[in-house]
């Protein structure tokens, strides 16, 4: 980031991390990676004319990769690290799998309209002792209330219903990239003079 006076960083400051931000966030379009890629380029080319000037162009050009490995790597593992954690978390509970399969289309309802997808759900079967009924997981519940909409008002099933919505939020966002994705993937350019190892 360059120095700026007292009185221009915070606007400048603000303005340049804002433009990033808007840039990362568009590399789920491939259009928008497309201009990214040539911005890139340009700036490679760039820096390097800039290297090949100074005495110490060699090193800087070092660490500059190295600079952008490293970043590069952080957020790899910062990605992977976010799924991983997302998929153990709800994977813990057989109930939150089952509410978090049953809202994934509806990410915005309330608690109560949670309870009320989930009853819909549990009417498709006859059987009480079906596997595939989403219980009520509070034994104390259980023996008082039979669905989930009885129970919807209750802060603690309140509270447990919003931490699967977002739980179940995290698990769409990540979902979400998986268009983008193989758009990206089939538009690849294949590696010239290289072909992968059978």
């Amino acid at each position: 980031m360059p120095p700026f006076a007292p009185e221009e960083r915070p606007t400048k400051y603000k303005d340049r991390v804002n433009r990033w931000w808007k840039k990362m966030w568009s590399q789920k379009r491939l259009d928008a990676m497309v201009r990214i890629e040539e911005e890139v380029h340009a700036d490679q080319a760039r820096l390097h004319a800039v290297f090949a000037e100074r005495a110490d162009g060699l090193e800087l050009a070092d660490c500059l990769l190295r600079y952008y490995e490293n970043v590069a790597g952080f957020a790899h593992y910062t990605g992977f690290r976010r799924g991983y954690n997302v998929g153990i978390k709800v994977g813990k509970d057989e109930c939150e799998v089952a509410i978090t399969r049953v809202i994934r289309k509806r990410l915005n309802a309330t608690p109560e309209e949670i309870c009320e997808l989930i009853d819909k759900y549990n009417s498709r079967f006859d059987d009480q002792n079906d596997r595939r009924l989403i219980q009520l997981k509070w034994p104390e519940l259980r023996r008082q209330y039979r669905t989930w909409a009885e129970v919807g008002h209750k802060p603690k099933v309140k509270n447990y219903l919003v931490r699967i919505r977002r739980k179940a939020n995290e698990i769409s966002q990540i979902q979400s990239l998986q268009r983008p994705m193989e758009e990206h993937e089939s538009n690849r350019k294949p590696t010239s003079g290289k072909q992968s190892p059978e």
